[in-house]
């Protein structure tokens, strides 16, 4: 009687081992997979807020304006970051040799006329205008984008080149040029007038890739931009879902991409999770097969147990 009881207990055993390995899995599992969010909405400062850099705290202020840029600029107070433009340059026979696809916002620093220390966000908006100049092997190509009435410009100047037989093109200059006398960003400042920020000369490498192909970065890339000369002006650019080609383009639709740094990482994080995920899901389905199977097993066991007996 004492071994039939002992039979009988087995299985429950057995049930809170199998119980307890397979609740390890599944968290572990469920840590491994989840993929943090790198684009965290809330903490967005709104790109039209001026903040003073040597205070604790910063305060939006309306713009008071009503003229259209104004009114532009209220509406977007509160909304995300600059919307995706999408622009086109076209030669003489009105074929497509530029496409630039991207949102951007600058985030430009200054000086009030109290001598604070102030930066501003500037969106890029998705209806600018774009003019251009194509380029062809070994030549520049020119994109050059204005918004509100010429106050802003943003120009790519591109070098295609061939370096030992091989073929590729970058950014080789960027420039930002904006008006601190537009007091819809920049408010109180000293000295209001048109400044002209652009990107490092030892930048030598900006977005470089092979001829015909597009150059492709969903995540965010921040571009150091500093004044000409002893200008001690200063602006970062922050681009986003970018896809750009200046050469070689076919049906004005971009070639095969090649990803950013960063999106190669991504790609790669995200697909070792989820490796690792199927793995502990198979683990997980072998270990409950596994239960099964010794429950089985042993239900027959204890018949052929308490069969004996009788």
């Amino acid at each position: 009687m004492l071994s039939l009881r002992k039979n009988m207990a087995t299985p429950s055993m057995e049930f809170r081992m199998y119980l307890a390995i397979t609740l390890t899995l599944f968290l572990f599992a469920s840590v491994n997979c989840q993929t943090p969010s790198t684009d965290d909405e809330s903490s967005f400062v709104s790109p039209y807020q001026d903040k003073d850099l040597d205070e604790q705290s910063s305060n939006t202020k309306a713009p008071t304006s009503a003229d259209e840029t104004t009114q532009a600029a209220q509406e977007l107070t509160t909304s995300s970051p600059a919307d995706r433009a999408d622009f086109t340059i076209r030669d003489d026979n009105g074929k497509a040799c530029i496409r630039a696809c991207f949102s951007a916002v600058f985030n430009v620093f200054y000086t009030k006329k109290q001598n604070k220390n102030a930066q501003v966000k500037v969106p890029l908006p998705s209806k600018a205008t774009a003019i251009g100049t194509c380029g062809s092997v070994n030549d520049h190509a020119l994109l050059t984008i204005q918004w509100n009435e010429g106050k802003f410009n943003l120009k790519f100047a591109f070098e295609n080149k061939t370096e030992n037989g091989k073929e590729s093109w970058k950014v080789k200059k960027l420039q930002f040029s904006y008006n601190t006398s537009d007091d819809t960003y920049f408010e109180d400042a000293a000295g209001g007038g048109m400044k002209t920020v652009q990107s490092e000369d030892d930048d030598d490498d900006m977005f470089k890739t092979p001829a015909e192909k597009s150059r492709k970065c969903e995540t965010e890339d921040d571009i150091e931009l500093v004044g000409i000369g002893n200008s001690t002006d200063k602006a970062i650019l922050e681009l986003r879902q970018l896809q750009l080609q200046p050469y070689h383009l076919l049906n004005d639709s971009f070639s095969k991409a090649q990803l950013c740094k960063n999106d190669k990482e991504a790609l790669g994080t995200n697909i070792a999770s989820i490796a690792v995920g199927a793995t502990l899901a198979l683990v997980i389905l072998v270990v409950i097969t596994g239960y099964a199977i010794g429950r089985r097993m042993g239900a027959i066991t204890d018949r052929t147990s308490y069969s004996s007996m009788e």
